[in-house]
């Protein structure tokens, strides 16, 4: 295994990325405070292929008005790192699961605590970039 991505794309609102059962308060735009955030981890394997854990997984929001175009991807990059428990905060780790199901998958058997010694790159795309920059 080379390392592990993180492919981390603008979410259209907070039911997205949070669920919940008040559709005014989780209407795409309801918030517009937010920026809501999906990822999703991927393993590139030695080969070079890589193995996504599915669908977006993992969500996290930052705060529209807060800090700078500079200082909103860190924060993600932080809220990413904890729910995987790279962070100093170390909570429980429960965003390995599925990729770890996927790599089985695919025929290749590696432990939580083998995925999170990987080097973790974490990619932002295009319009995740264009809106943290606002």
């Amino acid at each position: 295994m080379r390392c592990v991505v993180v492919e981390a794309t603008l979410a259209p609102g907070p039911a997205q990325v949070f669920g919940g059962s008040d559709p005014a308060a989780f209407a795409v735009g309801a918030q517009r405070e937010k920026i809501y955030v999906h990822a999703t981890l991927v393993a590139v394997v030695d080969s070079g292929q890589r193995v996504a854990a599915g669908g977006p997984h993992m969500g996290c929001s930052v705060g529209r008005f807060e800090g700078d175009g500079t200082s909103r991807p860190n924060e993600i990059a932080w809220h990413i790192r904890t729910m995987l428990g790279l962070s100093d905060h170390r909570p429980p780790r429960l965003s390995w699961e599925r990729l770890i199901e996927r790599l089985a998958g695919n025929g290749i058997s590696v432990t939580e605590a083998q995925l999170m010694a990987l080097p973790l790159t974490i990619n932002f795309d295009s319009q995740l970039e264009r809106e943290l920059a606002e």
